[in-house]
């Protein structure tokens, strides 16, 4: 970063039916506390929620998003996925293969209010991961978590595909 603060960041986005969770991820640089990290990462959000938004910038991203969703389902394995997740969970197997509407007319106004609405840096959780020594996997990767207990899913039909008569 240009402060020195940082080796390296990412931000993403994962989606959901009730919600979902952007993710920030930093480096911090040699000598460089998870506390002053986590502060000058919650000081450059509040600095992007003051800062309009460039108009291009969103049509480059609209375009990023909406080229990588149909990438995404290129695949035939992929789309059919896709259209049967829509058709089961969100009642319309037709939304999987059409550009997302919110998507395609947001504009930089509509990313502000959002921005402003939902991206709270004071109710953020931090993670601070430590390196520990070198070669093998860290207990939590391996170790048990406590002690299994059986469960019984209810049965349900994904999917309710219609027989149709041969030749019809």
């Amino acid at each position: 970063s240009e402060q020195g603060i940082a080796t390296y960041a990412s931000a993403s986005w994962t989606g959901g039916l009730l919600g979902g969770r952007f993710t920030f991820e930093a480096g911090a640089a040699a000598g460089v506390t998870p506390e002053a990290l986590e502060s000058a990462m919650k000081a450059a959000f509040a600095d992007f929620q003051k800062t309009p938004l460039d108009p291009a910038d969103v049509e480059r991203a609209r375009n990023g998003i909406l080229q990588a969703a149909r990438l995404g389902n290129e695949a035939l394995k992929d789309r059919a996925g896709t259209v049967s997740y829509n058709a089961d969970i969100l009642g319309d197997a037709q939304s999987a293969l059409v550009d997302d509407p919110r998507v395609k007319t947001a504009s930089a106004a509509d990313v502000e209010a959002t921005v402003k609405r939902l991206l709270k840096p004071e109710d953020a959780s931090v993670l601070v991961l430590r390196p520990g020594p070198r070669g093998g996997y860290p207990d939590a990767l391996i170790g048990s978590s406590g002690t299994p207990q059986p469960f019984t899913a209810p049965e349900r039909v994904a999917i309710d595909i219609p027989k149709h008569p041969v030749g019809q």
